[in-house]
């Protein structure tokens, strides 16, 4: 009772990422902002930069290698679930010379209706975290969520050729030749053809 009051009275609800929200059954949904769409809905405000990379393994090394091979050239930020926590960001002035290399899991992108990154890259998808989704599909739909929020048509969407063939198995993928740049490559060599 306590809780359900806390919660009547909340304007809104930040979700912690590891937290299992079910949608159906949790009445205070509709008051859930993810820590993803809070940043995202401030960078796009300002229109900042922003690399998102997800996958089921190789992300941090991945983002880590990207924002390396930036920061020479721009103020580039590693963040997300590697570097510094988004949240860091909220309050901070934000600046268009930065741009932020971030690196998110799908217990991030879940539940974001706002996430819209300029440059989008999933490494791969295997089978991984389906005690936190219901099923595979689950799993590659969160994977799949910036893709809903481009608002632009420019070909920002990178897949590894083994993601795109795990993805296409369970997902349409409407209008792929002009929204996703497909790159040959297998898992181990992944690294180093997505950032050339």
């Amino acid at each position: 009772k306590t809780m359900n009051s806390a919660f009547y009275g909340a304007d809104f609800i930040l979700l912690s990422p590891g937290i299992k929200i079910d949608k159906i059954t949790f009445i205070w949904y509709h008051k859930i902002i993810p820590e993803l769409d809070l940043f995202y809905f401030l960078i796009n405000q300002k229109k900042i930069k922003s690399i998102l990379v997800t996958g089921s393994i190789g992300k941090s090394s991945l983002i880590s290698i990207i924002q390396h091979n930036i920061a020479p050239y721009q103020k580039a930020i590693l963040c997300g679930n590697i570097g510094f926590p988004l949240m860091n960001f909220v309050t901070d002035g934000l600046s268009t010379k930065e741009i932020f290399c971030i690196e998110a899991s799908d217990a991030q992108l879940k539940h974001a209706v706002l996430v819209s990154p300029t440059i989008f890259l999933i490494t791969n998808i295997f089978k991984n975290h389906l005690n936190f989704h219901k099923t595979f599909h689950d799993y590659i739909k969160a994977k799949l969520t910036p893709i809903k929020f481009q608002v632009n048509k420019i070909k920002n969407i990178i897949l590894t050729d083994q993601a795109f063939n795990e993805i296409k198995k369970y997902i349409y993928l409407e209008n792929r030749e002009e929204i996703f740049t497909i790159v040959k490559t297998d898992t181990i060599n992944y690294k180093k053809s997505l950032v050339k």
